[in-house]
């Protein structure tokens, strides 16, 4: 999917804010990363101590104009995800997107840091 729809022109961007060191299942995600930038997607990773004041919620930002906020349980399982369209709603997770891509590093930056090549 994100192969395709790169192909026809649309972006995607993703900044993972990532706890140190990584979980095995953070360094698999890491791992699994570079498949999806082969494909198209532009991955970054931001050290969560260099986030402390970004949202502490997960969310999907379409196109500045709906933003997606995902909930998690305790064992960081999804059990919700509200469509938001708001325009003044909207306008913050933007923003957030736009200095979290300032402070993050491309995935393979992030991965020799951690010596994970």
């Amino acid at each position: 999917m994100v192969r395709n729809a790169a192909g026809e022109g649309r972006t995607f961007r993703r900044v993972r804010i990532a706890s140190l060191p990584p979980t095995d299942y953070s360094a698999y995600g890491l791992w699994f990363a570079s498949r999806r930038i082969a494909a198209g997607e532009g991955i970054r990773y931001l050290d969560r101590a260099r986030a402390a004041d970004l949202p502490d919620f997960d969310y999907w930002l379409f196109d500045a104009a709906r933003v997606v906020r995902l909930d998690f349980d305790e064992h960081d399982r999804p059990v919700r995800a509200a469509s938001i369209t708001e325009p003044s709603i909207v306008t913050e997770p933007a923003a957030f997107l736009n200095t979290a891509l300032a402070r993050s590093v491309a995935r393979d930056e992030f991965a020799r840091a951690l010596g994970l090549g």
